[in-house]
């Protein structure tokens, strides 16, 4: 009888174990063991446009059994809550179940993003850290807005040589020699007088 107490009361703390080893991973779950966090979104070195910036986190997955727990319960004990820091702020915790964090009104450069994942009751699980590059976007320019390149000046023509001086007026070519009509000696005159009168006297003697 008392063989059969002991047995019974060994099945009965056997049970007990086996409850409480189901119970513990809801207790304090996620545990390393079972969840590594993962930032799914942005990648580690992205160069995002704009200034928010969005961090996506992975969750468990929650396996489908036949225990009695509500599967959202479990869901909820599952999910680690999610605590963030952007470039040293502390953004506190994520509400329970929640995976997406948006930083808004970022100053564009480079910025560093720590998230650590706590089970529920408050111990880090995991612990990742990422640094992501944040640009101004692009505005689009019209062809008329664009800055025009500076217009060279025409380049200033160098003046016109002075004209050349003018030729010097050739000199005067000197006048011909007018052809001597008479002599200039004064006895050859009176001869020639004589001559004519001469042969006027003789022409009146031959008439007499």
């Amino acid at each position: 009888m008392r063989s059969k107490g002991i047995l019974l009361a060994v099945v009965a703390i056997g049970a007990a174990a086996l409850c409480l080893a189901q119970a513990k991973p809801y207790s304090v779950a996620p545990t390393d063991a079972d969840y590594r966090l993962t930032i799914r979104e942005p990648l580690d070195g992205a160069t995002i446009t704009g200034s928010e910036v969005q961090v996506v986190m992975n969750t468990p997955w929650i396996p489908e059994t036949n225990q009695s727990a509500i599967p959202k319960e479990r869901a909820d004990v599952m999910t680690p809550v999610f605590q963030i820091w952007v470039d040293g702020k502390d953004y506190g915790n994520l509400p329970g179940g929640q995976n997406v964090f948006v930083a808004r009104d970022l100053p564009y450069g480079e910025h560093k993003i720590v998230v650590a994942a706590k089970n529920i009751s408050g111990n880090v699980v995991d612990r990742k850290e990422i640094k992501v590059t944040t640009v101004a976007p692009k505005v689009a320019v019209s062809m008329t807005d664009q800055a025009r390149p500076p217009v060279k000046p025409a380049p200033v023509a160098a003046p016109p040589p002075p004209p050349p001086p003018p030729a010097p007026a050739p000199e005067p070519e000197p006048a011909p020699a007018l052809p001597q009509t008479g002599t200039a000696y004064p006895g050859a005159l009176a001869g020639g007088l004589g001559l004519i009168l001469a042969g006027l006297a003789l022409s009146r003697r031959r008439r007499s």
